[in-house]
């Protein structure tokens, strides 16, 4: 039996700018915070319960940084399929179950927000991978539970390039 190959031939990775400064400000109001937590625990009254708010504190800033590290979409384009990444999703396409495709600039009301959603745009049911402000790739999926699938991309003309060569 021969198997082809799945070689990658494409990568990115979209930054969400106002979700990175989102969480600077909260991780800095976070640790402005616990600096102050940290200085009341040296007072004799109230200890184990400043104690405990200032773990709790940590855990946000904690949780504030691998957020702020991780809030990337993650494009990946393979000769046999389109992975689209979150940190807390990942859907990958093959070539096969596309129909057709486009590149839409103009429209960015239709997609706004960010991070992966799901929205009824013009009928269709649309998965949208979104980072704010970017040009879109539209995806027209010939079967399943979303009609389209919609992702940023800073590199819209090569990445409609690649499909239009393997899409058929």
């Amino acid at each position: 039996m021969i198997r082809k190959l799945d070689i990658t031939i494409y990568e990115e990775s979209v930054p969400s700018k106002s979700t990175t400064i989102a969480g600077i400000v909260m991780a800095v109001v976070t640790a402005a915070f616990l600096v102050a937590l940290i200085e009341e625990l040296f007072s004799p009254s109230a200890r184990f319960a400043w104690a405990v708010i200032a773990v709790l504190f940590c855990l946000s800033l904690a949780v504030s940084i691998y957020k702020l590290i991780n809030r990337k979409l993650k494009i990946s384009i393979s000769t046999e399929t389109i992975t689209l990444a979150f940190t807390y999703g990942t859907r990958s396409i093959s070539f096969s179950e596309i129909k057709d495709h486009n590149v839409d600039k103009e429209s960015t009301k239709a997609y706004r927000g960010q991070g992966m959603y799901t929205k009824t745009i013009s009928g269709r049911r649309t998965l949208i991978y979104s980072s704010t402000k970017s040009p879109k790739i539209i995806l027209d999926i010939k079967e399943g539970k979303y009609g389209r699938i919609a992702f940023s991309t800073t590199q819209p003309d090569r990445i409609a390039r690649i499909l239009s060569e393997r899409v058929r």
